[in-house]
């Protein structure tokens, strides 16, 4: 288990494929041009698995690439995407959303093996889990919720597709 920390990116000018919560994000053409999106989709965060390989060696992602993650708000779906390719086009999912809190500003990420990191936690599996891995666990602050959702987002994969790397099956769990 691991935790991670956010930070507002006040930086004018940032790497489109570093970890981060919200932003830009940089994504093949393909994705673009393609009916891959649904309108209802809010990009939660990219996780840059070079990054987590510099403090993690023992870990069951793959060593490159990233994991972008996102939730359908209208379905309360999540969907994780293995990007692990070329990146010519870039573009930020959130501008649209109608939300008091401000999606488009991007919050880096930071990891830690502390738990006093406080905006979510990785990899790790508890009671909570239903016999699942977590792959993501964004906390919930009842002051300032980070997710327009009323408790903790887990995202949540089987085990055995975590090993194949296979994120098309996650499961969204909120927790209050």
């Amino acid at each position: 288990m691991f935790y991670f920390d956010l930070e507002l990116n006040e930086e004018f000018e940032t790497d489109l494929e570093q970890s981060k919560f919200f932003g830009e994000i940089s994504l093949p053409e393909r994705f673009l041009s393609s009916d891959e999106f649904s309108p209802d989709e809010m990009f939660v965060c990219q996780i840059n698995l070079s990054e987590v390989r510099l403090y993690f060696k023992d870990f069951l992602l793959p060593s490159v690439g990233r994991l972008l993650f996102f939730i359908d708000l209208k379905k309360k779906r999540p969907i994780v995407r293995y990007i692990n390719e070329e990146c010519e086009a870039y573009t930020s999912f959130n501008d649209d959303l109608d939300f008091d809190i401000d999606y488009s500003e991007e919050l880096t990420l930071s990891f830690s093996d502390k738990s006093d990191y406080t905006a979510g936690e990785m990899l790790f599996s508890d009671e909570k889990c239903d016999g699942l891995v977590c792959l993501l666990k964004v906390y919930h602050f009842l002051d300032e919720p980070l997710l327009p959702l009323d408790g903790s987002a887990y995202f949540l994969i089987d085990e055995s597709d975590l090993r194949r790397f296979d994120f098309s099956n996650i499961k969204l769990k909120i927790i209050k």
